[in-house]
């Protein structure tokens, strides 16, 4: 029988793979690179992942899959839209936070996925995209949220998803305060407010 792979060694070669990419980008980092920092031999190291690209893919699937299932949580809980995208928010850049490296990697280097590699990670970022779409639609349908056009609604999302450009690890606000700050803002612009009444 094949032997299985060891899951754990595979999340530490993915580790190593994201580092070496996050230092010499996507093109400067190769398998031999990668089996080196690892401390196996190719042939090991093809044991787990067989390229470069599927190290990139398995990157961003496991980035991306434990979001959209969190999101899609988040969306099946009773209560208020606004209550939602608190959650959502927090989620999402607690994730960042914990993952700063992986989020460099990711959103600079989607370009060099290919084929079905690129289709899964693209339809990933939909699903992830539209669970927040379909809060904000579901706070403006309940009058809780005045209506965004599309340009708006997608502001709200990549002014969350932009933070792995300036978020420090070590720096003076959590991620969930961060969360909070963004979510404060943006709740403040897209509220509903009563209509003035004529006297």
């Amino acid at each position: 029988m094949p032997r299985q792979a060891d899951p754990r060694k595979k999340q530490r070669i993915l580790s190593i793979a994201t580092d070496l990419f996050a230092a010499n980008g996507y093109h400067g980092t190769g398998t031999a690179q990668i089996a080196d920092a690892a401390g196996i031999g190719k042939s090991a190291l093809y044991h787990h992942i067989k390229s470069k690209e599927e190290a990139l893919f398995e990157i961003s699937r496991l980035l991306l899959e434990e979001l959209v299932q969190a999101g899609e949580r988040i969306h099946g809980k009773a209560g208020p839209a606004d209550d939602k995208l608190r959650q959502l928010s927090r989620e999402l850049i607690r994730n960042i936070g914990a993952n700063l490296t992986a989020w460099q990697v990711v959103s600079a280097e989607f370009e060099q996925l290919t084929g079905y590699r690129k289709r899964i990670i693209a339809e990933l970022r939909r699903s992830y995209e539209n669970t927040w779409l379909t809060v904000i639609e579901s706070g403006t349908a309940a009058g809780l949220f005045r209506a965004l056009d599309p340009v708006q609604a997608k502001a709200v999302i990549t002014m969350h998803s932009q933070t792995y450009l300036w978020l420090r690890a070590d720096g003076r606000l959590t991620p969930e305060e961060i969360a909070d700050r963004l979510c404060e803002l943006v709740l403040d612009g897209i509220h509903a407010r009563p209509t003035p009444t004529g006297t």
